[in-house]
């Protein structure tokens, strides 16, 4: 009986942001472009120091974002955006500089 029961949908959380997914896709290009640019493949490793840090910041970027979704306090939550807005930026400059720069 229990099997035909629907799943629990008010507990499961939407990014509505469009901010948040342009910030997946730059990510996306900088893996890419990582890959292509890096010469850490030729030798046989599969994860680089840069996409570890890629990969975490769209972990954390998320995570920010799933805990934005869920604070209903209207300044904490305003504090919070700002937070994944900041994160954000930052992580993309920072990462598009060692991708493009320092390698």
């Amino acid at each position: 009986m229990d099997e035909d029961k629907p799943l629990p949908m008010g507990r499961m959380a939407t990014i509505n942001r469009s901010f948040f997914w342009i910030f997946l896709a730059s990510l996306l290009v900088l893996y890419i472009s990582n890959k292509m640019l890096d010469n850490s493949i030729a030798q046989g490793t599969i994860f680089g120091l840069n996409d570890i840090l890629i990969i975490g910041a769209a972990f954390t970027s998320l995570v920010l974002n799933l805990v934005t979704i869920s604070i209903t306090d209207k300044q904490l939550n305003r504090v919070l955006l700002i937070a994944c807005y900041a994160f954000e930026i930052a992580s993309i400059i920072v990462l598009a500089f060692m991708v493009f720069i320092l390698t």
